[in-house]
């Protein structure tokens, strides 16, 4: 059996799928997220490989899309930026009690991360 062929058959069935706008506004965001992160990104290797000194003002711009595309997300999951801030803060204390340091950036306790972020809510 060739990759294709293999790949091809853990393809899921063509079956008709309801896709409700909660997910057509994640499918969006993320689509969003990843090419202004790539616009982002591009801005910096063209920088750093290229020696053309990013554009300020493209970067802000850059970053107020990706900005937009967090409020769709935001808003398709029903939560506010204060609360995804709060989450991301409590699993930050959890993962760095003392401030960032590289051993426990490589010494993760997920369980406890994802509790703190549970117990945001």
């Amino acid at each position: 059996m060739s990759y294709e062929q293999d790949a091809i058959r853990t393809k899921p069935p063509n079956e008709p799928v309801t896709i409700e706008d909660a997910q057509l506004d994640l499918l969006h965001a993320a689509m969003g997220l990843c090419t202004e992160s790539g616009e982002f990104m591009n801005a910096m290797k063209r920088w750093i490989y290229y020696n053309k000194p990013p554009d300020r003002n493209n970067l802000i711009e850059e970053i107020g899309d990706v900005f937009w595309y967090c409020a769709l997300a935001a808003e398709a999951l029903g939560v506010s930026f204060e609360e995804i801030q709060a989450r991301n803060t409590a699993k930050l204390k959890v993962r760095y009690p003392e401030g960032f340091s590289h051993t426990d950036a490589l010494n993760r306790d997920l369980p406890s991360e994802a509790a703190a972020l549970e117990g945001s809510e």
